[in-house]
Formats: structure tokens, C-alpha cells, sequence
């Protein structure tokens, strides 16, 4: 079978892993990693029966000097080490199975040299792609609701979720993607494509605005500020003129501007504007003080148990300990709302010190190609690139999109796609 071809099927089905959707089951988070662990397996067979046929072929890229799948299998080796400080062994096993599918998924993207077919460009189609068709179905809802009734911040968790579990993966997915229609916008010499690409990308942000994601808010302001400062260094490293930078600010704000327009008059709920959001975000509202509460009892478990911790997966069985005093009607904290913190509990430091690295690799990748490039374009690049690991990383210590799946099959093709931009830009150039 066509290499080309095997690898932009397994693309395919493995970005649809995060839509998966059934009525029949409470989580659909559980049937898509069913799902991705059958689609591995099928994969999988398809690449061992590749290597067997192809085995004078001695040359490939050993699947372990990408430091990208290096860091990740250490982090997987540290997990499986810590089964055997288990609070509750099956419990870890799930923990662990979903940690292996993304380990297996990053060996077939490897193995089926997805770098070599996906360059950035494909990237930022297929991503945008995927971001306009999240939106649309994100706003049917909305658009449905309003001929009828005025929209209410609470309509939001219900008709504006879209594909996702709930309207805070789905946030956080657009979110993720909308920097590739950036890429676009930046990239285009055509007027009137550029025009529609703002226009899809004001739409964008009218959608993160009434799905209302505190998280959101605030990874898209930081994705300003950092856009705006790596902007500004840019100028003076490529030596570019005050015009292209004024330019790269305007066409950045222009769709946040628009939408916000928009948005304030044509909803009226106080409830759902930014500042009202915001302004919800202290020690008096319930979520944030849960949050705080899950953290506090996190670090406290592993201050007392720096090393090994509770086994993969188990945070959910110490918190039951931890959180007693505040369980109500059987509502446990299954998550700790913070991906490293929760880490922290389960693995012990080590562990969650490699798997932050992984995390934040790719700025450190994009970082040097932006510093150690003249060119403003290479540079431009290098920032739009930068703003999903933003996302991404506040959403980590908010939430938990490492068990996501819409997420980590997103952040896995990103970070695989990161390491040979910088590879083409840095190593090869050396």
C-alpha cells in the first residue's frame, strides 16, 4: 500500500478520535480512547508488517533520537515504574493504557514518516479545517437558540458544545487551532482571501465569547501579550521598519475588535461578558475555590511523598482521603484540575519533570529558530506557531487535557510537526 497514503489515513482517523460521540455512555472521553486504542492496533500491525517487508532498509530515523517520542517514553517508563507504589492497581492500569496509546500513536506517526507529508503549511490546513468545522457546529446551536429566545450564559454547556463532552473542550480546541488561521491570514498576498480569513477568524472569537471559558479569557490575553513582545523583538532582530510591526498588531487585533463589537449588541446576558467572567475569578466562586482547594491538597500529598507518589491515575483515590471533609452527594475530585500538580500526586517529581519538558518543548524549539533567524517572515512563524503551546499549557494547569483526547491527539501532531520545523530551520542549517 502507497506510504503517502497509509500515512494520511492514519492522520484522518486519528484526528476524528476526538470527535467520537455516543448517546449509550455518561463520558464519551472513555469510547475515543476506545476507539484510538483500536485504531493503534490496526496501525500498528500495518507498521511491523511494513518493517518486516522493507527490513533491508537499515537507514530510518531510530524512533528514540526524535527527542520529542525520547522524552515521552521516559515519561511512560515512569508511569509504569510506578505501579508498583499503586494506591489501587487497576486504577493505574487505565491511567496507564491511555498514557500508551499516546506513546503508540507518537511510534506510528513515526514510523509512518508523517514529517515527511506534513509540513507546516498541511498542518495549518488541516488544523484550520478542522477549527471551522468545530465553530460551525458550535453555533448552530447558538443560531438556532436565538430565533426563538435570547441566548443565556447557561444555554452555553448545553446547545454550544458541539462536538466535545462539554463547552470547555470545545474552547479549548478552538482555541488550540485558531492560531493556524493566523498562519493563513499572515502567509496570504491575496486581499480578498486575507479579508475572509479575518472574517472566519472575528466569527472564531464570537464563538470562544459565548462559550465563556475563563481559561480561554486568559490564554488569549497572554497570547497577546506574547505576541505583542515577540513583535516587538522581531523589529529590531530583523531590523524590520514600524509599518510591518503596526501592520502584524492590526491584523492580530482586528477579528478580536470586530467580534467584541459584535458580541456586546448582540447579547444581552450580563452574565456571559468578559469582564462579568472575569471578575467571577477569586476565592469566593465556587470553581476557583475548588480548584485552589485540589491543588492545596495535591502539593500537601506530594510534599509528604516527593518520590514515587500514588501510582499513576490515582488521584481520584487519595483525593477521596485527601477531600473528605468537603465530598458531598458522592461527588468525588476526580481530577485535580492541574495536569502537573496531579502528576505530582501520582508519579512523584521525576516523572512530572519529564513530562513538563515534553510539554514545553516545543517553545523551547520555536524559541531558538526565532532568536537564531534574521529572516521576519521565519520570525512571524515562529510566534504564530507559538500561541497553541500557550493555550495548551494554561489549559494544563487549569484543567486536564492530558486525558483528553480531542486534546493530546492535537498537541501530539503539533509537537511531532514543531520538532521538524526545527530541525529544517536549526539543525540541517548547521
Amino acid at each position: 500500500m502507497n506510504q503517502r497514503l497509509v500515512a494520511n489515513l492514519y492522520l484522518i482517523f486519528l484526528l476524528i478520535g476526538g470527535y467520537v460521540y455516543s448517546t449509550d455512555v455518561v463520558d464519551i472521553v472513555g469510547i475515543q480512547w476506545y476507539y484510538l486504542s483500536y485504531l493503534n492496533i490496526l496501525f500498528f500491525i500495518i507498521v511491523i508488517y511494513n518493517k518486516i517487508k522493507k527490513r533491508e532498509n537499515q537507514q530510518e530515523l531510530f524512533f528514540l533520537k526524535n527527542p520529542v517520542n525520547l522524552l515521552y517514553f521516559i515519561y511512560f517508563l515512569f508511569c509504569c515504574f510506578s505501579l508498583i507504589f499503586s494506591i489501587n492497581l487497576s486504577v493505574s492500569i487505565i491511567g496507564l493504557s491511555k498514557i500508551f496509546i499516546s506513546l503508540t500513536s507518537l511510534f506510528i506517526i513515526h514510523e509512518l514518516k508523517i514529517y515527511n507529508y506534513i509540513k507546516i503549511n498541511h498542518l495549518a490546513l488541516i488544523f484550520s479545517l478542522g477549527l471551522l468545522i468545530e465553530v460551525f457546529m458550535s453555533l448552530k446551536g447558538y443560531f438556532s437558540l436565538i430565533e426563538v429566545t435570547d441566548f443565556k450564559f447557561k444555554m452555553a454547556e448545553v446547545y454550544l458544545k458541539g462536538l466535545s463532552g462539554n463547552k470547555n473542550i470545545t474552547a479549548a480546541s478552538i482555541a488550540f487551532k485558531l492560531p493556524f488561521l493566523y498562519y493563513f491570514i499572515f502567509k496570504t498576498r491575496n486581499k480578498y482571501l486575507k479579508a475572509l480569513l479575518l472574517f472566519a477568524s472575528a466569527v472564531v472569537y464570537f464563538n470562544l465569547f459565548l462559550l465563556s471559558s475563563r481559561a480561554i479569557f486568559l490564554s488569549l490575553f497572554l497570547c497577546f501579550i506574547f505576541f505583542l513582545t515577540a513583535s516587538i523583538i522581531s523589529m529590531y532582530l530583523s531590523k524590520s521598519n514600524l509599518k510591518l510591526f503596526f501592520q502584524r498588531i492590526g491584523i492580530y487585533i482586528l477579528p478580536i475588535l470586530a467580534s467584541g463589537l459584535y458580541f456586546y449588541s448582540s447579547v444581552s446576558d450580563e452574565n456571559i461578558k468578559v469582564e462579568n467572567r472575569i471578575s467571577t475569578i477569586s476565592t469566593n466562586d465556587t470553581s476557583a475555590s475548588t480548584r485552589l482547594r485540589y491543588y492545596e491538597k495535591g502539593i500537601t500529598y506530594f510534599t509528604e511523598n516527593p518520590i514515587f507518589g500514588a501510582g499513576i491515575g490515582n488521584f481520584q483515590i487519595v483525593s477521596i482521603k485527601l477531600d473528605s471533609q468537603n465530598i458531598e452527594s458522592y461527588i468525588v475530585p476526580y481530577v485535580a484540575h492541574n495536569d502537573f500538580i496531579e502528576l505530582l500526586t501520582e508519579i512523584g517529581f521525576f516523572g512530572t519533570f519529564i513530562y513538563l519538558i515534553f510539554i514545553i518543548s516545543p517553545f523551547l524549539f520555536l524559541i531558538k529558530v526565532f532568536l537564531n533567524s534574521k529572516d521576519h517572515i521565519v520570525q512571524n512563524v515562529s510566534i504564530i506557531l507559538t500561541l497553541p503551546f500557550i493555550i495548551y499549557f494554561v489549559d494544563s494547569n487549569l484543567n486536564f487535557p492530558q486525558y483528553r483526547p480531542e486534546m493530546q491527539v492535537s498537541l501530539l501532531i503539533y509537537l511531532t510537526a514543531i520538532y521538524f520545523f526545527y530541525k529544517k530551520e536549526i539543525l540541517q542549517k548547521i
